[in-house]
């Protein structure tokens, strides 16, 4: 897959949420979302949570990352 930004191969990956021993330490058992907030209209939507992990693409060269994930599903 070619980058949208700069047209450079990705690189093929997973992407997952992670909750290092410090901030475990810090603010405990607490939820990790990945959330998106859209411009217009106003709106936050929920894209991952710490159990989903989702085929994910990365570019070396501008450091752009699509994440494929199943949010409209359903």
């Amino acid at each position: 897959m070619k980058c949208p930004i700069c047209d450079t191969a990705m690189d093929e990956g997973e992407v997952y949420l992670k909750k290092s021993f410090f901030n475990f330490l810090a603010f405990g058992f607490g939820s990790t979302n990945l959330i998106f907030k859209r411009d217009k209209p106003k709106q936050e939507m929920e894209l991952m949570n710490p159990w989903d992990f989702n085929k994910a693409f990365h570019c070396p060269k501008c450091g752009a990352t699509l994440i494929a994930t199943e949010t409209g599903r359903g």
